[in-house]
């Protein structure tokens, strides 16, 4: 074959992927109507499972499905990245009868699509590597299972109304679970059964009607980061079975049990634990720690937080976890002169006061001298601390205001002898042009003299 018409074809088919990666991606349907695409050989099927089995179809192709109803159990043998259109216009229907979409190769990426009338929405079953990420699974038996698997990631997808489970991982190592919103089921939220070192981070698990997390004969895992609230029976479950778990930065809000764990766990990380929502203790020294212990079944959080977890990301992939009774919101940061900006708004509207306990990475933040300024420095900082704790990596800063709606900004402060440094070189630029322009006025003073004295 000719090599420019090669060359033609590969550049098409890797500007068709693009199209379909982008989440402003424009549907691009075949002139035959078939609806589902191999973006690496340009061959198009009627459905799924076709494109999935064909012999053209190899480890490492991606297969781009357009928006669409496809009433058909899906089984991903081959290393495969699966991508819909969209998650809200592109559904895979299980009819009720089988696994909607079966998983039993490695490395294999499914996302951007509603699975929905499954025994089981997704299953991943001898899996390593596997990615699942940006779906929508609702009106299944279960929604997620992971089973026999290691370093699979399960992250972004909106998990609703599903019969009995929400996202189970069992028999299962390394695994992740994170940014998922797991809500409406008749079971539980999010479990790990007879795992070992898996994350279940930054999820929102909510009004399930058993637990929304859980861990059974699991050990080593890590729960932070999440919202757990409105879970009829538990908000975190841990059996006796599990230890050597640490869960910490969590926000446990009004669940029917809060929590039940055993001695061998783990409830704070940094001297930092979670957000209870019926802890009553005070902090009269000012860091945003509870002064007194939280009771956690058999357990004991040592550093209950006294306002809710946030944790938010920059442009230099850093992030920033706030500890507040405020509600924050618009936060940004500006790389170009290291600044931080944020709202702060009373979130019971009963406060007087108000407090933000920030973490800050080196290097993002001149942390050896920062300011806060409240309401363009309007407003007081009440009972501020800057050094509240350093180790090398991170900065803890604490400080109090008057509640209301503030805005906040976290600035650096330099030392004087780095302002003095450019102030300095300025001036000595400002004489030696001054200087400069003054020696060419008398040369061209004695230039003209010069010529009309010989003229």
């Amino acid at each position: 074959m000719n090599r420019k018409l090669v060359l033609a074809l590969i550049s098409s088919a890797l500007m068709l992927f693009m199209l379909y990666v982008s989440p402003e991606s424009l549907e691009a349907k075949a002139s035959n109507g078939y609806k589902v695409h191999n973006a690496v050989t340009g061959l198009d099927y009627a459905s799924i499972q076709e494109a999935i089995d064909a012999n053209e179809t190899l480890d490492g192709h991606a297969i781009l499905v357009d928006s669409g109803i496809f009433h058909e159990q899906v089984t991903i043998r081959k290393s495969l990245s699966i991508i819909g259109q969209s998650r809200y216009s592109t559904t895979i229907d299980g009819n009720r009868t089988s696994t909607a979409v079966n998983i039993i190769a490695d490395n294999v990426s499914l996302r951007e699509f509603t699975v929905t009338n499954g025994s089981i929405g997704i299953s991943v079953n001898h899996s390593s590597n596997s990615f699942i990420s940006r779906n929508i699974l609702v009106d299944n038996i279960d929604a997620i299972v992971v089973r026999y698997s290691t370093d699979c990631e399960i992250s972004d997808n909106i998990v609703g109304n599903n019969t009995n489970r929400g996202i189970l991982v069992t028999n299962s190592g390394d695994f992740t679970v994170s940014r998922n919103s797991v809500y409406g089921t008749g079971w539980y939220g999010i479990n790990a059964n007879t795992s070992l070192h898996g994350k279940i981070m930054r999820n929102l698990v909510y009004k399930n009607s058993f637990d929304g997390i859980g861990l059974f004969n699991s050990s080593n895992c890590e729960i932070a980061g999440n919202d757990v609230s409105d879970n009829v029976a538990y908000g975190i479950l841990i059996d006796f079975h599990s230890s050597h778990n640490s869960i910490y930065h969590n926000n446990i809000i009004n669940n029917g049990i809060q929590a039940v764990t055993s001695s061998l766990n783990m409830w704070n990380s940094n001297n930092e634990g979670n957000y209870w929502s019926d802890y009553a203790g005070t902090d009269h020294n000012s860091d945003g720690i509870g002064d007194t212990l939280h009771t956690v079944d058999s357990g004991e959080d040592l550093y209950p937080l006294m306002g809710v977890f946030r944790s938010f990301n920059t442009s230099l992939g850093r992030t920033v976890n706030v500890i507040s009774n405020s509600t924050i919101e618009g936060f940004e940061y500006f790389d170009s002169n290291s600044t931080i900006r944020m709202q702060a708004t009373n979130s019971s509207g009963s406060q007087i006061f108000g407090f933000c306990r920030i973490r800050l990475p080196s290097g993002l933040v001149n942390v050896a001298n920062i300011s806060v300024v409240i309401d363009d420095g309007s407003i007081p900082v009440f009972k501020s601390n800057y050094t509240l704790d350093d180790n090398d990596t991170h900065r803890w800063i604490y400080f109090a205001y008057e509640h209301s709606t503030r805005r906040i900004a976290i600035i650096p402060e330099f030392p004087t002898i780095v302002l003095l440094a450019p102030l300095t070189a300025g001036t000595f630029l400002v004489l030696y042009l001054r200087k400069r322009n003054l020696n060419q006025k008398l040369e061209y003073s004695l230039a003209w003299t010069y010529s009309h004295g010989h003229a």
